[in-house]
């Protein structure tokens, strides 16, 4: 019961000086309005910036990623190693796949090698 006196004496108050200042609670208002839609209009040029970044980044250097494909070999019999190469290098080529890189196991080592785009 006390809150809602309280609420209604804070409405009784802001009415009263809603009636004697008029210009001051109009000024008030506008500035409330201008800030927001400074804030606004300054938040939706920072994403509009962001995102054309992002599309000329597309546009120009291509997304990054990164796909791994394993080679193995369903009877346990050795990988045909020349014919994964050929299947490799088909798929980059069928997907332009501008730079490419095969890592083989060698035993414990692992060596790099570059297959260009064709």
């Amino acid at each position: 019961m006390r809150a809602l006196s309280s609420a209604v004496g804070a409405l009784g108050e802001a009415w009263a000086e809603l009636r004697t200042h008029k210009l001051r609670v109009a000024l008030s208002l506008i500035g409330i309005a201008v800030a927001v839609a400074a804030l606004t209009a300054v938040v939706a040029l920072g994403e509009y910036q962001r995102q054309a970044m992002v599309e000329q980044s597309d546009r120009y250097g291509g997304r990054v990623a990164t796909l791994s494909v394993g080679t193995h070999s369903t009877d346990g019999s050795p990988v045909d190693w020349a014919e994964a190469d050929r299947r490799f290098v088909r798929a980059a080529e069928r997907y332009g796949f501008s730079h490419t890189a095969r890592v083989v196991p060698d035993g414990s080592t692992t060596r790099r090698c570059s297959c260009p785009r064709a």
